[in-house]
């Protein structure tokens, strides 16, 4: 409608070859410059960890056991694995020594 903000996703995009189980927050602020409104998704692609972020800053945070079937459109949540929560628990002791 006239004077409605126009708004395309480069998170969700729907023509950009399935980008969305590889890409998201940081890679579209490392390659664009910019950050997108929520849900911010962060995607540990490698370890088979998906978390999205809401504008209230509640997540969803999404266990793959099988990297290659990170996708978050399939709802399937799991218990994270040991190897999976080491990750998590190291990415939390490298972000504090850094403030």
């Amino acid at each position: 409608q006239k004077g409605e903000e126009i708004y395309a996703t480069y998170d969700k995009c729907l023509d950009c070859k399935n980008v969305d189980n590889y890409w998201g927050t940081p890679e579209i602020l490392k390659d664009f410059g910019f950050v997108e409104r929520h849900p911010h998704r962060w995607i540990f692609y490698d370890h088979g960890i998906l978390v999205e972020v809401n504008s209230d800053y509640e997540f969803d945070a999404y266990f793959y056991h099988d990297a290659n079937t990170v996708d978050v459109d399939n709802n399937d949540k799991y218990t994270p694995s040991e190897a999976q929560l080491e990750f998590l628990t190291g990415e939390l002791r490298r972000l504090e020594e850094t403030w």
